[in-house]
């Protein structure tokens, strides 16, 4: 099973172009023979459930709810951060926490391979970005249409919040080229080291 993650953006993204079974198997090793943690992921465990605080805060209610797999692709799974229901249907909730910066602005250029400003200012997230598959994918798999995407300021105890909206043709295109990969590439590899 692919458990939907900023990962899954690498794989949909690296099977659009040619490559040999020793560079996909290269790539795969990293699943299984790689320590998932970095100094972003330490920080998300350690302060998520403060930036969720900070959210609910704001007058909204938060579901948590574990691992989910969808019922007709059973080989996704996707851990939310949380839901929220607001304005009649439910909305996936997704919490990053980069390394402090001193000012929003020196976020926003720290973050700069997710982050943007657009032409209002306002911050957004990079459709051309591991964490912009991840909620896509995210939103697919918890039948949500739109997504909060909180950036933690973990010193000032705030959050960015970014409303990002369910893509569907990028979700489409994305599912696609991943089960091709997960049947011709992720099961095979692991037939061939784990058997």
């Amino acid at each position: 099973m692919f458990s939907i993650g900023f990962k899954c953006y690498e794989y949909y993204t690296y099977s659009k172009n040619d490559h040999s079974d020793d560079q996909w198997e290269k790539k795969l090793s990293g699943i299984f023979h790689a320590d998932y943690t970095n100094d972003d992921m330490q920080r998300g465990t350690q302060f998520e459930s403060t930036a969720l605080e900070v959210f609910a805060a704001s007058g909204v209610e938060l579901y948590r709810c574990g691992f989910i797999v969808n019922k007709h692709i059973p080989i996704f799974g996707y851990s939310p951060d949380a839901l929220i229901f607001s304005d009649g249907e439910w909305r996936l909730v997704e919490v990053k926490c980069p390394k402090p910066q001193k000012s929003e602005n020196e976020l926003i250029v720290h973050c700069k391979r997710f982050l943007k400003r657009d032409e209002n200012g306002e911050v957004q997230l990079k459709k051309k970005c591991p964490y912009y598959g991840q909620v896509q994918l995210g939103m697919f798999l918890t039948h949500t249409q739109k997504c909060h995407f909180l950036v933690h300021r973990v010193h000032e105890k705030q959050n960015i919040k970014i409303n990002v909206d369910y893509h569907p043709n990028f979700v489409h295109d994305s599912l696609q080229n991943l089960v091709k990969v997960y049947f011709q590439r992720y099961l095979p590899y692991v037939q061939k080291y784990y058997n």
